[in-house]
């Protein structure tokens, strides 16, 4: 069986950092800066990830495609847990009177419609 080639992340992100700075101009002042910065809405470069209920997640399908019952029967048929990631999802700001806003997932939603 051939080797398949892997990397340690944090291999590729020291590379990443290096070529940042090398080619342009973007060093770890600069990242943390970037990181640092708030939106004109206020909100904050994302730090971490968090488990929510699916309950509390929405599709928006004026940015994300229909669901396709097809595409979820071959992931099914291809289940590995190994390899099942978590959807991606993030708030997006409809109301500004501080009401909630939707958690809205924008990648994996077969793949969370599969778990529910």
């Amino acid at each position: 069986m051939a080797k398949r080639l892997t990397r340690k992340l944090t291999d590729v992100i020291a590379e990443v950092k290096i070529t940042l700075a090398a080619e342009h101009g973007i060093g770890q002042e600069q990242l943390d800066a970037l990181r640092a910065r708030v939106d004109a809405n206020g909100h904050k470069f994302p730090i971490g990830s968090m488990m929510l209920p699916i309950d509390l997640l929405w599709i928006d399908y004026e940015v994300q495609r229909d669901v396709i019952v097809k595409h979820i029967v071959s992931i099914i048929k291809r289940y590995d847990p190994r390899l099942l990631a978590p959807a991606s999802a993030c708030t997006k700001v409809f109301d500004l009177n501080n009401q909630q806003s939707p958690i809205i997932t924008f990648d994996g939603q077969h793949r969370t419609i599969i778990t529910a």
